[in-house]
């Protein structure tokens, strides 16, 4: 110690040491929906060391205040199963008091098996904070430890001898520590401190210098050099720094300098070791969060003198900074104070010059404003200038000319700046403006004053010139210029009240001064004025300012200046139209009148599609009671003026009209008239009337007719003709027969139905019936029969299966339903349960003949082996395992008229099980890679099937890969869940059956004596040896009494099965370093976990680095150190070979299915 002071301060390290734990895969979690605080629940024990020795809880350890004593902690954590996590998901643990005093709060990456799993922290207040990122996420077993270096201050000391670093919450664990006594002269713990040497901040001043280079190029303080960002922008900085001699430097002592804030590290140069010129590590340097760059210095150097060097780094700077403009500044503020200038070439749309004009308006403008960008290239100019010849029709303004300068970014982006003073000249209709040398960019703003008549287009030139010769031009044309009209129209029909047609009046567009001004406007005949509202407008028409409204023409306006626009609505007055058109056009013209003279006019004309006189249609609506067809007929959608209007109905053979489902409905009134507001007449001839008298309105009239007699021979539908008839307002240019005579016929669409569906869902008198369902093995059935049309004298439903007498009918879970009543067997029907060849349903008493209504059928099959071959049916060997349910209804029906005919109707619903079911089982396999084996299960005898009475035997073969089986074979029961899903059941005794393993190992057999009859598991595991292969595959042959032997196969695919090596370097920055660059490789042996006899690991390292000799490190399985490998002392070799390159050799002997890692640091030179 310095000065044999003693120091008040201990030092003590605390590792936090990193361990992988199994990982698989986890389920079964509780759901969160944003990132989690865990709890410091997940940190579960703690292991402290002292001097070699494991410290127990509760335990008292002396302190010596002389010693350097390490303490090594361990902080476990874990993730309970039940923990559903998610990226961002935390908890902390307070660390004891004694440890909360970090120098600076410290973090790093949360690691396991060599993994990133998260990061920790250690929070200013002193707490463990770890954050979890997602690849534990689908893991099971997720625990590990972590590893950290602390200070803490023994000065507690002080105040009391004995001081308790406690670990509190789910650790509960406390560790005391006992200050002894000292034997130097008469120490007392409460004199006053004495003071330690420290770290300490030599300060920025031994930053002398600085030197930038740019591939290869140094920049000079206060200029600027053009550079090229086509891959980015790296700079090689090396700063200079010197320690005078009178500087006390003590191990640890350290220095900053702010780096400026465009820069930033390139990943292989963030840090690495500070050398001096012989190559001897004398410190270390890195580039902080802060962006400082940060020079500590081990003891080397103490006590010498002479002690200066330099720092290189190669440091990126951000080409973002250039979007916004091309001239960037690197500045280097004290000690240094340099700066150096930087410039790229702009790219994207720049120009020598370039223009762009706009318009103050598109209709009736005054003024165009013009835009002149000036050597936006940033070429150099020795004597620039732009000329502007102003064309006719144009007057320069000379108080609008400004000028800016312009900043231009890397991309062509350009910002305008401040505005400058320079040369301008508006002489004789010409602009000029004088920028003499320059290498910047500038913009010119100007504008000029329309005279005379306005043209359409107007265009301008500007040249840049350069000593005065032409060294570009730039025009634009500026067009879409119009003057307003004085008067325009239009009209269109009302879209939401097609009576009524809008007309648009839009008056003085040119904005001209008028005196005296009126609008004129008579409407054509059958258009009636409803209303005229009013407002100023711009010269393109659109609203402004309501003015108001008035109720006739001609609209006086007065003395204007602006425009106006003007809505008029009118309705068609139909009763004007003596007869009916299919259109009606009507043509409306305005007249602009200024100062009692017509000065313009303007008309237009719209055309109006009149509704129809008649439309009929009509459709069948039968619903259980009599065949009904309803009919419809649409009166004079038109609205037409009808004098005595009169309706004609004639029905068709087969129908009549039921009374009193006649009615009239007025559309345009929205009214139901009454039997008094029309005449109603049947006429003898099987027509009626309907007298509407005079009409003008629209008009629905509604009935109903019932079939009364089955379609003749060639009769395709049921007819119903009306006619429109009346004393006047039905002649007309273009009206026929067509208008007012519809005849339609209609098609009878409803008829019984007789149908057989599957059921997946439905309770019926406590029955459930759920579809195919493989825990019970049954399958759920509905028939239906709906008498909605006709009457069902007598039924009898035939009921069977295909594949014959593949299923059993089950008796008891039929169930028959009306509406809500569940019917009655041998009451309402009788039922002849046929097993498995299905079953006859006959309906009795009330239920003979059938009501007019829907009845339903529902019942389940099974498909339980056991019940069907018991039955004395077959099983279903169809591969799909389809099961076909058919029905038949046969009996008799009573048609419309009376008669009696025979009914005969099928239907059939399917359900199908599957290859697996159909198969009676299944092979599966799955591939542990860390632990080299492959799990397999033989599902057999799915079924269920009774197969005692004979011998059971499952043979299995490992038929591709080299891969033994592990005797581990064991045999469950197993079960069907309702969806098909197998559940592991019990263990089988071993005295059950008998294992035989072959000899080869590639094999065994498990034979039942006396067969079985529940579903069968076996499982295993295979060996996977030797070099691993793509593919294993396994194959199992079941045979029972029935002789009919199951073939089930299964293979398991190995990925990365010939990968055996894998090199990267960790720290590169896409392949850019620079000399003294630190580079650190990681190499990753057997990924393919084969058995490998004899290896031998060889590396040829390239001219320009030097590999780090003590930096070489070998880890079995992952990367930590308690999976370092010891190596033999000649187990490594490093040779030069003849092309200076550095050959680095390591034997590794045999690797025993699992990966190794190599890591080793190389310097660029």
């Amino acid at each position: 110690m310095k000065g044999n002071k003693l120091k008040k301060v201990l030092q003590v390290l605390l590792t936090f040491i990193l361990i992988a734990t199994n990982i698989g895969s986890n389920s079964n979690k509780v759901y969160a929906e944003e990132e989690t605080n865990l709890g410091s629940k997940i940190f579960y024990d703690v292991e402290v060391i002292a001097n070699g020795s494991t410290l127990e809880s509760g335990s008292v350890t002396e302190v010596d205040i002389t010693d350097d004593l390490k303490l090594d902690v361990t902080l476990k954590w874990r993730l309970d199963d039940d923990i559903y996590l998610k990226a961002g998901d935390w908890a902390e643990l307070q660390l004891p008091t004694l440890l909360s005093s970090v120098a600076s709060p410290t973090s790093g990456p949360l690691l396991v098996g060599g993994k990133t799993v998260g990061t920790y922290e250690i929070t200013s207040g002193g707490k463990l904070k770890v954050i979890f990122n997602n690849e534990l996420i689908n893991e099971v077993e997720r625990s590990g430890k972590i590893e950290e270096l602390f200070y803490f201050d023994l000065t507690k000391f002080e105040d009391d001898a004995n001081q308790i670093i406690e670990f509190k919450d789910s650790i509960n664990k406390n560790f005391t520590f006992v200050l002894k006594p000292t034997v130097e002269s008469n120490y007392e713990i409460n004199d006053e401190p004495i003071p330690l040497a420290s770290e300490t901040d030599l300060g920025s001043g031994i930053f002398k210098d600085v030197k930038v280079e740019v591939n290869g190029s140094e920049l000079v303080d206060g200029s600027v050099t053009d550079v090229s960002i086509t891959d980015g922008l790296q700079l090689q900085i090396t700063f200079n720094w010197e320690l005078e001699d009178n500087v006390d430097l003590n191990s640890g002592d350290w220095a900053e300098l702010q780096l400026p804030g465009s820069l930033s590290g390139v990943s292989s140069s963030t840090s690495g070791s500070l050398l001096d010129n012989d190559s001897n590590i004398i410190g270390s340097y890195e580039i902080t969060s802060e962006g400082k760059l940060k020079v500590v210095f081990n003891d080397e150097l103490v006590g010498k003198i002479d002690r200066k060097g330099e720092v290189g780094l190669l440091l990126k700077f951000d080409v973002s900074e250039f979007e916004d403009d091309v001239y960037q500044k690197l500045e280097f503020g004290e000690p240094i104070n340099k700066g150096f200038g930087i410039k790229v070439k702009p790219t994207g749309k720049v120009f020598d010059i370039d223009k762009i004009g706009e318009a103050d308006a598109k209709i009736n403008p005054t003024y165009i404003d013009w835009t002149v960008d000036v050597n936006t290239k940033l070429e150099a100019l020795t004597n620039g200038s732009v000329e502007d010849v102003i064309p006719n029709g144009l007057i320069l303004d000379p108080s609008s000319v400004e000028i800016y300068e312009l900043i231009v970014g890397s991309e062509g982006k350009l910002t305008q700046g401040g505005s400058v003073t320079k040369t301008v000249s508006t002489d004789g209709g010409k602009l000029k403006v004088d920028f003499g040398e320059t290498d910047k960019a500038y913009r010119i703003k100007y504008k000029t004053t329309i005279e005379g008549e306005l043209e359409g287009t107007y265009t301008n030139t500007a040249t840049l010139k350069d000593n005065e010769t032409d060294k570009a031009t730039a025009s634009a044309t500026v067009d879409g210029l119009s003057k307003g009209s004085q008067i325009e129209k239009e009209g269109w029909q009302n879209s939401e009240n097609k009576d009524e047609i809008i007309w648009r009046i839009y008056v003085n567009k040119a904005e001209e001064a008028l005196n005296n001004v009126k609008v004129l406007d008579t409407l054509p005949a059958g258009l009636t004025l409803d209303s005229i509202h009013y407002w100023k407008s711009d010269a393109s028409g659109n609203y402004g300012a309501y003015v108001g409204k008035a109720t006739e023409f001609p609209l006086v306006l007065g003395d204007i200046t602006g425009a106006y626009l003007i809505q008029v609505i009118s309705k068609i007055d139909y009763n004007y139209f003596d007869n009916y058109t299919n259109q009606l056009s009507f043509e409306n013209k305005a007249e602009l009148e200024v100062d009692g003279i017509v000065k313009d006019s303007a008309k237009d004309e719209v055309t109006i599609d009149r509704g129809s006189l008649l439309e009929k249609s009509g459709k069948e609506t039968t619903s259980y009671g009599d065949s009904i067809i309803s009919w419809t007929l649409n009166v004079n959608k038109a609205k037409q003026s009808i004098n005595n209007a009169t309706i004609t109905d004639t029905i068709g053979a087969g129908l009549e009209l039921i009374e009193g489902s006649l009615s009239v409905y007025n559309e345009t009134t929205k009214t139901t008239l009454s039997a008094s507001d029309y005449t109603f007449t049947k006429n003898t001839d099987g027509t009626f009337t309907i007298k509407l008298g005079d009409i003008t309105d629209e008009f629905t009239i509604k009935y109903d007719t019932k079939i009364i007699a089955s379609l003749g021979e060639g009769q395709t539908g049921y007819s119903n003709k009306g006619e429109l008839s009346g004393d006047s307002g039905l002649s007309g240019d273009g009206v026929g027969p067509e208008d007012t005579s519809k005849e339609v016929i209609v098609k009878p669409s409803v008829s019984n139905i007789y149908s057989k569906d599957n059921e997946y869902y439905k309770v019926v008198d406590g029955i459930t019936y759920d579809g195919i369902n493989y825990a019970s093995k049954t399958m759920s059935w509905k028939l239906t029969v709906d008498a909605v049309k006709e009457k069902i004298t007598e039924l009898k439903i035939t009921d069977y299966f295909e594949p014959a007498t593949t299923m059993k009918f089950i008796e008891d879970t039929l169930k028959v339903v009306v509406g809500e009543t569940v019917l009655v067997k041998d009451t309402d029907y009788t039922l002849v349960d046929k097993g498995v060849n299905g079953f006859e349903l006959v309906f009795i008493n009330d239920h003979k003949p059938l009501k007019r209504a829907k009845y339903e059928v529902y019942f389940k099959t099974s498909f339980d082996p056991n019940e069907v071959l018991a039955a004395g049916g077959v099983l279903n060997t169809k591969e799909n395992g389809q099961y076909t349910n058919h029905v038949t209804y046969t009996g008799k029906v009573e048609d419309l008229e009376g008669k009696i005919r025979d009914l005969e109707e099928s239907s059939e619903a399917n359900y199908w099980t599957g290859t697996e079911y159909a198969n009676n089982g299944k092979k599966s396999g799955s591939l542990d890679r860390d632990n080299r084996t492959i799990s397999w299960q033989i599902y057999t005898n799915a079924s269920g099937h009774d197969l005692t009475g004979g011998e059971f035997i499952i043979t299995d073969e490992l038929t591709a890969g080299n891969q033994t089986v592990n005797n581990d074979v064991v045999v469950y029961e197993y079960s069907l869940e309702k969806d098909g899903n197998q559940t592991k059941g019990n263990l089988i005794n071993v005295s059950e059956y008998e294992l035989v393993y072959d000899d080869d190992g590639k094999g065994f057999t498990v034979t039942f004596s006396n067969g079985v009859n529940v579903p069968v598991l076996v499982e295993f595991t295979s060996k996977i040896n030797g070099l691993s292969e793509e593919w294993y595959k396994n194959q199992a042959v079941v045979s029972d009494k029935t002789e009919q032997n199951k073939t089930y196969d299964a293979q398991v695919k190995y990925d990365d099965y010939n990968k055996f090596i894998d090199k990267k370097a960790l720290n590169d920055d896409k392949g850019n370093v620079y000399t003294d660059d630190e580079l650190k490789w990681e190499v990753t042996l057997n990924h393919s976990l084969s058995k490998i006899p004899n290896a031998v690991f060889k590396d040829d390292i390239s001219k320009g680095l030097v590999l780090l000799n003590d930096s070489i490190k070998v880890y079995k399985g992952s990367i930590n150190d308690g999976n370092l490998v010891t190596l033999a002392t000649d187990a490594v070799s490093i040779t030069t070979n003849s092309s200076g390159e550095t050959e680095l050799t390591i034997t590794l002997g045999d690797l025993e299915e699992v990966k190794f890692f190599v890591t080793y640091a190389t310097v660029v030179v």
